[in-house]
């Protein structure tokens, strides 16, 4: 009887370490496979990477870190099952973009894929990330419609094999972070500077919710001339940062970065409201002809669900109409969704916002893509406009953009006008409107409310 329950006991025994090993390889994969693509989990690729770097030479490997930009547009929009298969394409793109380039490829987490490989292939790996059509292309017909998919890419050449794996992945994520909200697939590789950097943005992270509750931003408007008379046509919104530590800060120093975390939504639309409330005063104080004032609105704050509705009700709580400003939208969103944008743009002007594509030239847009969009004006960037001045070559290339802008029924404006010469060159090849020091820096709104009254009472 002992002998027949000591068969038992083995077998008993025998089979539930079965089950134990059975469950520690399923526990395994489940800890080390990224259920969705196939690739390393983040705790596979501590695991792989340290093994790998253990044996490596200072300079031998890249750590590379990539974000789909705006995924969770894709998840929101064409829904989560659409979003898991974008995922998984880009898995098995990267793969088959660099072939034999890849060392370990790893899942980290909801959209950022990290991989390592040598270095001796880095500018060939950089220029296949940064020009990666194709992927473009495979994402458009996943999706079934137009959407542009962007990436941001940050790399760290390991110099110290030995450091902690964690460190090395904060790295390529800080050179990341450089180039969100850039236009194409951007990609920026790690300096120590770029920690310096980080502080910055850290404190003004830190800082941007309570400079709103407290009122530390602030308006200013900059006019807008006509070049046919000189005389003012309209003025541009544009906001400053009162920092309680820092001083007073230009938008470059916060509105990328704001436009990174979600913040520039809460930002643009307490702009657009303090506009709105601000003109309010004006015409009840008995200011006449006030002219039209643009005021910007980000490509996130586009995402917005409702986002023409929220215009329309803000400038109805103030008694304004419609027709008195201008949304003000930047070239690079025409990048991404188009069919919506147009759609969002066609919305604006049937409730009777003026629109106008800023920064136009800065990007990759063209006018072949500016012919379906229904805009009233066009912006020419700053940047473009004194890349291409110096040069009788780059005038006349000027000189087309207008001529073409023209005969699709759209208004120009100039920006960044700084000289005479400048503005009697622009007025020649018939430019509509003017923004720049030449005629007027942006100005406090007490004195922009004084020079209204200067000039077109």
């Amino acid at each position: 009887m002992i002998k027949d329950w000591s068969g038992l006991i083995i077998i008993f025994l025998a089979i539930l370490l079965l089950v134990i090993e059975t469950s520690n390889r399923k526990l395994k994969a489940f800890l080390y496979v990224d259920s969705n693509t196939g690739k390393a989990s983040p705790a596979r690729f501590q695991v792989d990477a340290r093994a790998l770097l253990d044996n490596a030479k200072p300079d031998e490997f890249m750590l590379v870190s990539i974000d789909v930009n705006n995924f969770k547009y894709i998840n929101d929009i064409y829904g989560y099952d659409a979003g898991n298969k974008v995922l998984k394409l880009l898995a098995e793109h990267i793969e088959r973009l660099l072939p034999g380039e890849i060392t370990l490829n790893a899942r980290r987490t909801a959209d950022n894929f990290v991989f390592i490989s040598r270095t001796c292939n880095k500018e060939r790996i950089f220029e296949s990330l940064s020009d990666d059509q194709e992927l473009k292309w495979y994402v458009k017909q996943l999706l079934g419609s137009d959407y542009d998919l962007t990436l941001s890419i940050g790399a760290y050449v390991i110099h110290q094999p030995t450091k902690n794996i964690s460190v090395m992945l904060d790295y390529a994520n800080i050179a990341k972070k450089t180039v969100k909200g850039k236009v194409g697939n951007p990609i920026a590789e790690y300096t120590p500077e770029m920690d310096r950097n980080m502080e910055l943005k850290k404190k003004i992270t830190i800082g941007m919710e309570a400079g709103l509750l407290h009122g530390e931003f602030v308006l200013c408007m900059q006019p807008k001339y006509s070049l046919s008379d000189e005389s003012m046509s309209g003025a541009e919104v544009l906001v400053r940062w009162h920092h309680p530590e820092m001083g007073l800060l230009s938008p470059m120093m916060f509105i990328p970065l704001f436009e990174e975390n979600g913040f520039i939504e809460k930002l643009d639309m307490y702009i657009f409201e303090a506009t709105c409330q601000e003109l309010q005063k004006w015409k009840r104080a008995g200011i006449l002809n006030i002219p039209r004032i643009s005021v910007n609105i980000s490509r996130v704050t586009l995402g917005r669900k409702n986002i023409v509705k929220e215009l329309i009700a803000i400038a109805e709580r103030y008694n304004l109409e419609t027709d008195s400003l201008e949304v003000e939208i930047t070239e690079g969103t025409l990048e991404r969704s188009t069919e919506r944008i147009i759609k969002i743009i066609n919305d604006l002007k049937s409730a009777g916002f003026y629109v106008s594509i800023d920064d136009f030239g800065s990007g990759y847009s063209s006018l072949s893509i500016l012919k379906d969009m229904p805009a009233d004006i066009i912006k020419i960037d700053k940047e473009f406009l004194s890349e291409t001045f110096d040069s009788q070559k780059g005038k006349k290339i000027i000189n087309s953009v207008i001529q073409m802008s023209k005969e699709l029924n759209l208004e120009i404006v100039a920006e960044g006008i700084e000289t005479k010469e400048q503005a009697e060159s622009l007025k020649s090849m018939n430019c509509d409107v003017a923004q720049g020091y030449y005629f007027a820096k942006p100005m406090p709104l007490e004195a922009f409310k004084k020079l209204i009254k200067i000039t077109r009472q």
